[in-house]
């Protein structure tokens, strides 16, 4: 029997009602992606915003100008490379956060299509995506586990509009933590034919996806290997092992994680602690709660990870339940679903990486005590620049255990009635944080009359651009619109010194020899040069004004 009609026989001795839910689950999907963005970012030819000044835009920015790059080449080798936009050398789908997911999909359309014509954005199909994952596994497992469509239904919508989810809307691929409902369910599962599959197919996908999805899904990989070993054998377990890393390898090889080399990492070891979480982290509301007053003296907020009072109620509900009946680590007589990965798991793993997101520099109360200056172990955290990130596997656990404890414990109805309670208290916490959110991101995404400017039809976007000085702030000039305003029609982009996403090493590399040109005034020919005004160096080349914009001059170089 294939794997498909196995798949299809199990539904349907769940009794899934597959229509009911597929509506559903885009119905919640149409709802969180309107809670945040304007539904006309689902149009791709919807580029006007694009040009305007906004430090804002500037990593949305350079993930329009990644897809428009990688659609306009070419197909090439190595694959997920970007040959027009980095500095000598090519940058990548990976490193300019441009999401090689959905990214490949789109480059075979339109290589079948021909639709790219003209500059084009897919943020927010990007971002539609992340959503849709996001809620599909949740629903998806919750409803596997409970039979529940309303419960189900209440779930993935409480999981998707996660303030931490939120919080990194300019970043979509970092959205999709969806993943990690998707891992455990995997490892919840009995059958050994969809692991097979299932596995290296979601290894494969988070690796497309974002570097930070990897070591998470990887744990849970992990642990089922070694918690099915009476089942599978060892011999199975490290051929396994093999395949799901092979997998892991190519979907960053495409993705073109690979083109950064090995010489550095994305920070320095002097930057340990930077971006690191604090204990408590969880319990920071950064001034986005009506109730709860922030942690003042937690300055990083990158991996920021407060789930809402309606959260911590949920939760305390199902510790309450836990002390009273103890059912939460043993089997219910309601419990339809066996597995060897017990729902405990998922706490063991979240405060793994829990701790993972401190790191070495031990934060509390934003003061910071590092544990040991041994290169060998911090260099895996300065790997993983922002490690903060990893807390946010703790709150969507937190949640499934908690439903898990309710639906075994209550009928649904009562299930539901404490959901709608606690999404009412989660709303009068957070609603105006949704609402200011939704209104700053509709003017940011508003149509703009500004357009690309006259240097797109000037430039050539097959030669190289240096700026001085080499890495400028976009806070000084206004270094948003000058970027996009070198975008030709045809979505191509020159070299820019800024625009690149590999190591930090490889920045200021890039940057000492730019700096090394300016000194002897002495730059590569065939090569454009913009000065910003106040740093203007003479030019002892062959060189021609080509136009001045906003504060800086832009030269080609013979």
């Amino acid at each position: 029997m294939s794997l498909i009609m196995q798949l299809k026989q199990k539904l349907s001795l769940v009794n899934f009602q597959l229509p009911s839910c597929l509506s559903l689950i885009l119905l919640i999907t149409l709802v969180v992606f309107h809670k945040m963005h304007p539904f006309n970012l689902l149009n791709p030819n919807y580029v006007n915003w694009i040009y305007r000044e906004d430090n804002s835009l500037l990593d949305i920015g350079q993930q329009v100008a990644a897809q428009n790059s990688f659609l306009s080449q070419d197909w090439r080798f190595p694959p997920g490379t970007l040959s027009n936009l980095g500095v000598w050398g090519n940058n990548s789908l990976l490193f300019s956060d441009a999401f090689p997911l959905t990214a490949y999909p789109i480059k075979i359309l339109n290589s079948i299509f021909d639709f790219h014509n003209s500059t084009m954005q897919f943020y927010g199909i990007n971002v539609f995506f992340g959503v849709l994952v996001t809620v599909s596994s949740a629903f998806g497992f919750v409803y596997w586990e409970c039979k529940s469509i309303l419960v189900a239904s209440f779930t993935s919508f409480t999981i998707a509009t996660l303030p931490q989810i939120f919080w990194v809307w300019s970043w979509p691929s970092l959205q999709i933590q969806g993943f990690l409902i998707l891992a455990f369910w995997l490892c919840r599962l009995k059958d050994l034919k969809i692991k097979k599959f299932g596995w290296p197919a979601l290894l494969f996908a988070v690796s497309m996806t974002h570097t930070y999805f990897v070591p998470m899904i990887g744990l849970f990989f992990l642990a089922d290997l070694i918690i099915s070993k009476k089942i599978i054998g060892k011999s199975t377990i490290f051929f396994k092992l093999i395949v799901g890393t092979n997998f892991v390898f190519l979907g960053t090889f495409l993705g073109g994680g690979f083109n950064a080399g090995l010489r550095g990492s994305s920070t320095g070891l002097d930057s340990i602690g930077l971006y690191a979480s604090d204990w408590l982290i969880y319990f920071n509301s950064a001034g986005i709660s009506a109730m709860v007053l922030p942690v003042t003296s937690i300055k990083n907020l990158t991996g920021f990870s407060y789930p809402g009072v309606g959260v911590f109620l949920l939760l305390l509900i199902a510790i309450m339940i836990k002390v009273q009946r103890k059912v939460i680590f043993t089997k219910s007589k309601n419990e339809t679903v066996s597995s060897l990965f017990d729902v405990k798991y998922l706490f063991i793993a979240g405060f793994i990486l829990f701790v993972v997101s401190i790191g070495p520099s031990f934060q509390f109360f934003g003061q910071e005590h590092l544990i040991t200056e041994n290169e060998f172990f911090l260099t895996p955290f300065s790997i993983f620049r922002v490690h903060s990130r990893f807390s946010w596997a703790l709150p969507l656990f937190a949640i499934i255990w908690a439903v898990l404890i309710l639906s075994r414990s209550f009928s649904h109805k009562v299930v539901v009635v404490i959901f709608a309670l606690l999404l009412g208290v989660q709303q009068l916490e957070l609603g105006n944080y949704y609402q200011n959110q939704k209104q700053v991101l509709s003017r940011l995404f508003a149509s703009s009359d500004v357009s690309p400017g006259v240097l797109s039809s000037k430039l050539n976007p097959s030669i190289p651009m240096y700026f001085l000085p080499g890495f400028p702030s976009p806070l000084e000039i206004s270094w948003r619109s000058s970027f996009m305003d070198f975008i030709s029609e045809g979505g191509q982009l020159v070299n820019f010194a800024y625009i690149n996403r590999f190591s930090t090493k490889r920045i200021q590399e890039a940057n000492e020899r730019i700096a090394e040109m300016s000194q002897l005034s002495t730059f590569e020919s065939n090569s454009y040069l913009m000065v910003q005004n106040k740093s203007f160096v003479g030019i002892t080349q062959r060189h021609k004004l080509i136009e001045q914009v906003e504060g800086w001059q832009l030269f080609y170089i013979y």
